[in-house]
């Protein structure tokens, strides 16, 4: 797979750009996660299968690469069909029925090929570095407001402890004159 990057011209020979998808507008139940926007993310597929008829295979398909390119795009078009309606958010949620339906659409397409399909499925959503990097500095900015709360809690509880020590302490020097 090539990423590549604006300054890139042509895609090296033998390899393939990533299948990005872009992600459907959030509806209804936003939250304040990055996830829950419209965003374009690389989507990697992995489907195995082998071939259980070599004669059919061959008669039907004709070749690895042609089935591989066709069961590519029914994997990206299934993906496209459900993630473009819904966020990020909601297709990580999701991810196991996305999955089974990935599976059923490719076992249907490829029943009569003389091949067997092991499993199709998402294996990652991958965002752009810099929507990770602020993801990562969200949760990294509530974990310091938390700890900033724990250490006040902390501070309070100590000077209460501490002035009821100093109080007990005074009462028993007055019991005791």
């Amino acid at each position: 797979i090539f990423r590549g990057n604006e300054n890139d011209v042509a895609i090296p020979f033998g390899k393939v750009p990533p299948t990005r998808i872009t992600f459907g507008y959030p509806k209804g139940d936003t939250t304040n996660d990055p996830l829950d926007a419209r965003v374009t993310a690389e989507v990697v597929v992995v489907i195995r299968w082998r071939i259980e008829n070599y004669l059919t295979f061959l008669t039907t398909i004709g070749g690895r690469e042609e089935a591989r390119r066709q069961m590519e795009d029914a994997a990206i078009a299934t993906l496209l069909n459900a993630f473009s309606k819904i966020t990020p958010r909601k297709a990580l949620g999701t991810l196991s029925t996305h999955n089974n339906r990935l599976e059923k659409a490719l076992r249907e397409r490829v029943g009569t090929w003389g091949i067997i399909l092991v499993s199709a499925r998402v294996k990652a959503i991958n965002f752009s570095h810099k929507l990770n990097l602020a993801i990562q500095g969200i949760a990294e900015s509530r974990a310091g407001a938390q700890q900033i709360v724990i250490d006040a809690e902390a501070k309070r509880e100590k000077l209460r402890l501490e002035g009821k020590g100093s109080g007990d302490a005074e009462e028993d020097r007055k019991s005791v004159v």
